[in-house]
């Protein structure tokens, strides 16, 4: 295991979020697989197509506790967005990594999601 330090603007446990001034977090894990990016909509045209102009750059690691966390970036380029933030979720179970959950596509890039079976 390896010390890691990420830094998180927001901190999300059990749905509770912290926010605060952008500052480090540090625990001892590793990452599991490759940052993952995910594009956005266009806001103007939410049902139209993906833009490269905005996105999350998704990271998966584990404790040394077996907890995962979820390091997001969330960015833009168009003009007018917010600045990028830093994210960092703590998650209780792997259900947010399966079909239908929040990190869906990051649970599909590392191999953690489950397909869906007939019987589900």
């Amino acid at each position: 295991m390896d010390t890691i330090t990420v830094y998180a603007d927001l901190v999300t446990v059990l749905s509770t979020e912290h926010r605060g001034m952008r500052h480090p977090v540090t625990f001892e894990g590793e990452q599991v697989g490759d940052p993952y990016r995910e594009f956005g909509r266009d806001p103007l045209h939410p049902n139209a197509y993906l833009t490269q102009a905005r996105g999350e750059i998704q990271t998966l690691y584990r404790t040394d506790k077996g907890v995962y966390l979820v390091h997001v970036i969330t960015w833009s380029d168009w003009e007018g967005d917010a600045p990028p933030t830093e994210t960092l979720y703590r998650l209780t179970d792997e259900t947010p990594l399966q079909p239908g959950g929040r990190f869906e596509g990051l649970g599909r890039a590392v191999g953690l999601a489950q397909p869906l079976t007939f019987n589900q």
